[in-house]
């Protein structure tokens, strides 16, 4: 994939993210007080300093974090070439998936059974498998021996991510305080994430090492503080948590971008 090619792409999701931020915003303006009243949930009551408010704003912050971060790799890597960078397309491409769970309270999914319920849950957890597939790539398949191999990564993180997500279990029966439908296997799917997020660190530990340099220390810490913020936003059920969650994944993303400038301009 070249550079233009990729800044190309880029500036499509930043479109994207935007159009999808601009209608969950008119979405939650128009109808805010009808999803307040028509809450379809019994879920707030065992939940200590429950939030719908807030959950919505959990939701309606990934199209924002998406438009925003994509316009300023586009700006600021428009002529640095670097593999991570390109595989962070799956973090934003997650943060357009993220944005359909708004349509649960707002078409009222959550009443009954329907094929766009099953849809918006299958999308949203083909984007979580995504947006870990890509950390676990961009620090095990960066070196310069893999740039030929791009296309064929992204292909893999894209397929693998559909594929466990069309067979992955959800419960549409039950929706979640923070706005999704039920996942099956929950526990082991965090597991497995987990999972994959440390390997992915240890292969930054191994770089760290190798090169001696702490930048690479630096860009885990940067994953590291991303990964809790993501998590904490995905599960967003009050203004505590919301505000926790932000702060750690725009500390988190600014950490990893200005990281990875550095490292690009210093090896290129």
């Amino acid at each position: 994939m070249t550079i233009r090619t990729r800044n190309h792409i880029y500036l499509g999701l930043h479109i994207v993210c935007s159009l999808f931020f601009i209608f969950n915003l008119i979405l939650v303006i128009a109808r805010g007080s009808y999803l307040y009243a028509r809450m379809p949930f019994g879920f707030d009551s065992g939940l200590a300093f429950y939030s719908f408010p807030a959950a919505v704003s959990g939701i309606l912050f990934f199209p924002l974090l998406g438009a925003l971060v994509s316009f300023a790799i586009f700006r600021g890597f428009e002529k640095t070439p670097s593999m991570e960078i390109t595989y962070f397309l799956g973090v934003i491409v997650e943060c357009v998936a993220e944005s359909l769970r708004l349509m649960i309270p707002a078409f009222e999914l959550g009443h009954s059974f329907s094929f766009l319920l099953v849809a918006v849950g299958r999308i949203v957890v083909a984007g979580r498998i995504a947006c870990v597939l890509s950390i676990f790539f961009a620090s095990a398949f960066s070196s310069n021996e893999e740039i030929q191999n791009q296309e064929r990564n992204l292909t893999i993180i894209i397929a693998s991510s559909c594929l466990c997500a069309f067979f992955y279990p959800v419960n549409t029966n039950v929706i979640e305080p923070f706005i999704m439908v039920q996942m099956g296997y929950r526990t082991f799917f965090i597991v497995i994430r987990f999972m994959v997020v440390a390997f992915s660190l240890v292969s930054m530990i191994q770089e760290a090492i190798a090169s001696g340099s702490r930048a690479y220390l630096l860009k885990m810490a940067g994953v590291v503080i991303f990964t809790v913020g993501y998590s904490l936003l995905c599960n967003c059920t009050n203004w505590i948590i919301f505000g926790l969650s932000i702060s750690f994944v725009s500390a988190g993303i600014l950490i990893y971008l200005k990281v990875i400038h550095y490292l690009s301009n210093i090896w290129n």
